[in-house]
């Protein structure tokens, strides 16, 4: 993948929120995976060979923001909220989602931004909740963002026990932050659902909202397909991991921005599949695979670029030379060849508990990664957490800043994070923040344009 006008001008949008520090430890080699119907074969390969950016890469860099832009909170928040634990960003950052799924029923809180001042806009609640649902512990947004998508793993008014529903929402107006009226539009539950599959435990939609991705967490193993707009889905596939394995597959999900390419993730050698639509029907194309000690029954948080050249799976309870859960990520690039993976990715300092890859975003070309570590200690103590950027640059990929709260403190788990698709922004949630002394009550933080 050679350095042309395209990644450049990508450059420019999706990098806009890191800067110029240490540079990122790496495997020396890594594995390039093809793939058709899930199989997969894998043959030692170097870093993709691009020729060097333009001198300008350099001036880019030490000029991107790195400031925090606000802190949101709820708005009238509770001992254990929770506040944080989901975070979704609208293309031009102009608009956030904020799951609090821990209140009550849960709730998610709609933030709007107009001229660069960051103000609560709306609070989405579901017609049917109850207390427990949930609700809230993933959202996702449209690029406009006009339509967000809400998991309720634990709600249980369609079918018994847990077994989930998701939520569409939808306002009128193209991303404008003076519009605050959100409406419920649908309500997604499985046609073949199973009790205890926590179907809405993750969420992802593509650009336009006319396709949405569902994952489980529990028994499943399953990611669910719909498609539709406003009051109208239905469901297109069900989807399962191909080699018939028991591999949690969807705990995770992302899609590419045309809905065309999905990422789910799973378990074992495997950390994901990537399946493909062609017409109505998903199929299998690839296996991403690694050798990763992270446990029987690992969280593994994929996301995949817009135009679907690279996709980023974190692993934050993966071990290594004594550290337990210090994490890792994992990046694998896409070309007419296949799947080439670049990693495992670390910090320079790893600590055991540090759980790097506990959140991930990625810019939409594939050029910035973002990696939440939920445990990390510096600069604000034990668990506080922090946010890395990563830049690929020729040689591979190097970490380029730490994102901190100003006012972060221990246990924080300021780590879930989220990257508008024009790469002026982050937001990050931080679950376990005491803005107010009130442990667990959550928070979010902004970085982005200041003036």
């Amino acid at each position: 993948m050679d350095w042309d006008r395209r990644h450049v001008l990508g450059l420019l949008a999706t990098s806009a929120t890191v800067g110029l520090s240490s540079r990122l430890q790496s495997s020396d080699g890594s594995d390039l995976v093809f793939g058709q119907s899930g199989d997969s074969v894998a043959r030692s390969a170097q870093f993709l060979s691009a020729t060097d950016p333009p001198d300008a890469t350099e001036e880019l860099i030490s000029r991107l923001p790195d400031s925090q832009a606000a802190r949101l909170t709820a708005s009238d928040s509770h001992r254990v909220d929770e506040f944080g634990h989901s975070v979704a960003l609208s293309a031009t950052g102009s608009t956030a989602l904020v799951g609090a799924p821990a209140a009550a029923g849960g709730t998610v809180e709609v933030f709007a931004r107009r001229q660069l001042v960051w103000r609560r806009q709306t609070r989405l609640l579901p017609d049917d909740g109850r207390r427990g649902d949930r609700f809230g512990r993933s959202v996702a947004l449209s690029e406009d963002g006009t339509t967000a998508l809400v998991g309720a793993p634990n709600n249980d008014t369609a079918q018994d026990n847990f077994a989930g529903a998701v939520y569409v929402f939808t306002r009128s107006r193209f991303d404008d932050p003076r519009d605050s009226d959100w409406q419920q539009r649908a309500k997604l539950v499985p046609e073949d659902g199973a009790p205890g599959e926590a179907f809405g435990a993750s969420v992802a939609l593509a650009a336009d909202a006319s396709t949405a991705f569902v994952g489980t967490s529990e028994a499943a193993s399953t990611g669910y397909v719909f498609s539709g707009r406003g009051d109208f889905w239905r469901q297109d596939g069900t989807l399962t991991a191909p080699d018939d394995q028991p591999s949690l597959l969807g705990r995770s999900v992302a899609l590419t921005a045309d809905g065309s390419t999905a990422l789910l993730s799973a378990r074992g050698e495997a950390l994901g599949y990537v399946f493909t639509q062609s017409g109505r029907r998903w199929r299998p194309t690839a296996t991403l695979t690694a050798d990763v000690e992270d446990g029987t029954d690992p969280n593994r948080p994929v996301t995949l670029a817009a135009d679907g050249s690279t996709a980023v799976i974190g692993t934050p309870q993966a071990s290594a030379n004594g550290a337990v859960s210090r994490g890792a990520v994992y990046i694998f690039e896409h070309s007419h060849d296949g799947w080439t993976r670049h990693g495992p990715l670390t910090l320079p300092d790893a600590d055991s508990l540090d759980r790097l890859g506990e959140s991930v975003a990625v810019g939409a070309n594939g050029l910035v990664v973002l990696a939440g570590a939920s445990g990390e200690a510096e600069p604000h103590g034990t668990k506080a957490g922090a946010v890395y950027a990563f830049l690929r640059r020729r040689d591979g990929w190097s970490q380029q800043r730490q994102l901190v709260a100003s006012d972060g403190g221990s246990l924080d788990r300021f780590s879930l994070v989220a990257l508008s698709g024009d790469g002026s922004t982050v937001l990050v949630g931080a679950p376990s923040a005491n803005p107010t002394g009130l442990r667990r009550r959550g928070a979010a933080y902004v970085f982005g344009p200041t003036s």
